[in-house]
């Protein structure tokens, strides 16, 4: 079996695979449970998304926290009802249509993950510079201005 993805990053499957990087999953996991939040960035191949789906996912999960990874890629819809679809088609969040919210309430929808109290939702965007390639700047402000209100725990 080859232990190498090619070009795909490695996925939570592949945990047992990834290796060698024990220091960086355990202080990533630790920076990400311990602040609400936690930027992660480099060159563009370097294995920010392996890091992340491989090793960090998998001990967050240990750790009862929810890894929701979140990839910004289409750009016929708006970057809030991106984020609103992918809860409702992943996570079994009403859509905000059956919520009766605004896509753009992602308060409302994220309460939805934290019905059962077990599992804290972490909110990972793999690719977060298609915020700035795929949208407008109109859509970036409202994307951000819901981003900063969940940081912060604001309603």
């Amino acid at each position: 079996m080859n232990r190498y993805p090619g070009i795909q990053p490695f996925r939570a499957d592949d945990s047992l695979l990834f290796c060698g990087r024990d220091r960086e999953i355990k202080d990533l996991s630790q920076l990400i449970a311990l602040n609400r939040l936690t930027v992660l960035f480099g060159k563009s191949g370097i294995g920010k998304s392996s890091l992340l789906q491989a090793g960090v996912a998998p001990m967050l999960e240990h750790w009862s926290l929810r890894p929701l990874f979140i990839r910004l890629s289409k750009r016929d819809l708006s970057p809030d009802r991106h984020v609103a679809d992918f809860l409702h088609l992943n996570f079994h969040v009403q859509s905000a249509d059956e919520a009766g919210i605004d896509a753009a309430n992602w308060w409302e929808l994220f309460q939805q993950l934290n019905d059962d109290n077990k599992h804290v939702p972490i909110v990972i965007f793999d690719q977060f510079e298609e915020l700035f390639t795929l949208y407008t700047t109109h859509q970036r402000q409202a994307f951000i201005a819901q981003l900063a209100d969940l940081a912060n725990g604001r309603v």
